[in-house]
């Protein structure tokens, strides 16, 4: 597994199972293993934490549209 820290973010590749125990080891060498990941990513990346009013905008699905090169299937 590896792990890239910056100023802003850390980012972990690995299988998953390897990322959930380095999130243990993390959890668990600050605050006995209850922290919860967005208060203790500040206190990895040195960043002061934010608080965001509003979620991310939802996503649109995409729109059907016709194609006439498409023949329907008969209704029975």
């Amino acid at each position: 597994m590896k792990s890239y820290v910056s100023d802003k973010h850390i980012r972990m590749v690995g299988k998953s199972w390897e990322i959930r125990e380095q999130l243990r080891k993390l959890s668990a060498a600050h605050d006995g293993g209850r922290a919860e990941l967005a208060a203790l990513l500040p206190k990895l990346i040195g960043a002061p934490a934010k608080a965001t009013g509003h979620a991310a905008p939802p996503r649109t699905r995409p729109q059907k549209t016709p194609d006439r090169r498409v023949i329907p299937f008969p209704s029975s």
